[in-house]
C-alpha cells in the first residue's frame, strides 16, 4: 500500500513537472522538456530517415566516370519518387516539433523576437534539406531565408547561407550562388582575424576586461557574432569545386 502511494506521488510530481514546461514560460525545466523533445523525438528521427534515404540512392547511382561527377549528386525527378515517403515523412516530423515545441510558440513566426529552444533552428535546416532532395527548391530556399532571417546569432546562419547558395547553383542562378559563398568567406576571414588578434592580445598581456569608454562608464558590448562550424567549412569547399550540372 504504501510502495502504491509512492508510486502515486511520484506519477502525480512527473505529471505536474510536464504540465509546467508551456513553450510560453522561458524557464530551465521548459527549455530542457522541449528541447530533449525537439531533438530526439522529432529532429533525429527525421535525420534518420532523411540519411537513410539519401545514402540508399547514392548506393544505387550509376555514375558515369566519362563525364565530371558530382561531389554531392541529387536525385532527378524520376529517381526522386522512390525517396518522397521517407523525406515527406521527415518534413512532417520536423513541422510538428516547430509546433509543438517552439518556445515561445510558433504561430506568428515573423513577429516572434527569440526562441529559446535550441533545437528549432536545426529542424528548420532539417525540413530545407529534405525539400532540397525532393526537388522542391522554392520550399527548401523559403526554410533556409527564414534561418538566416531570424537565427543571425546562431551557427545555423551559416548553414542556412551555405545551402541557400547550393539551392541557387540547382536553379541555375550562379550570380546569387557567387554572393553567398563570397559571404561566407567573409565570415571565415573575419573570425580568423579575430581569433589572430584574441591570440596577440594574450602574448601582449592586454585584455579587454573591465576596459572603460571616455564618458568613464563600461564600453557597450558587441552584438554577438555567430560562430562558423567548422563542419561546413570542408562542405562549403566542395560545392565550390563541384561541377554544375541541371537535371
Amino acid at each position: 500500500m504504501i510502495k502504491t502511494v509512492k508510486f502515486f506521488v511520484v506519477g502525480c510530481l512527473a505529471v505536474a513537472a510536464i504540465m509546467s514546461c508551456s513553450t510560453e514560460k522561458n524557464t530551465a525545466l521548459s527549455r530542457g522538456f522541449h528541447g530533449m523533445n525537439a531533438r530526439y523525438n522529432g529532429l533525429f528521427n527525421a535525420n534518420e530517415l532523411l540519411n537513410e534515404s539519401i545514402t540508399s540512392y547514392r548506393a544505387g547511382l550509376d555514375e558515369n566516370y566519362y563525364e565530371l561527377v558530382a561531389v554531392d549528386p541529387v536525385p532527378n525527378e524520376k529517381e526522386v519518387e522512390s525517396m518522397y515517403s521517407p523525406i515527406d515523412t521527415a518534413i512532417v516530423k520536423c513541422r510538428k516539433v516547430i509546433t509543438d515545441h517552439s518556445m515561445p510558440s510558433n504561430d506568428k513566426p515573423s513577429l516572434k523576437n527569440a526562441e529559446h529552444n535550441n533545437w528549432i533552428d536545426e529542424n528548420w535546416t532539417t525540413i530545407g534539406i529534405a525539400s532540397f532532395y525532393r526537388r522542391d527548391y522554392d520550399g527548401a530556399m523559403k526554410s533556409f531565408k527564414f534561418i538566416k532571417k531570424f537565427f543571425a546569432d546562431d551557427p545555423s546562419l551559416y548553414v542556412g547561407e551555405l545551402w541557400i547558395a547550393k539551392t541557387n547553383l540547382k536553379l541555375g542562378k550562379l550570380t546569387e550562388a557567387k554572393f553567398g559563398l563570397d559571404a561566407l568567406d567573409k565570415a571565415l576571414e573575419e573570425e580568423a582575424n579575430g581569433e589572430s588578434k584574441k591570440e596577440d592580445n594574450v602574448k601582449s598581456g592586454k585584455s579587454k576586461a573591465g576596459k572603460m569608454n571616455k564618458s568613464g562608464g563600461d564600453s557597450k558590448k558587441k552584438s554577438k557574432t555567430a560562430k562558423f562550424p567548422k563542419k561546413i567549412k570542408l562542405f562549403k569547399n566542395s560545392i565550390q569545386k563541384s561541377p554544375i550540372k541541371k537535371s
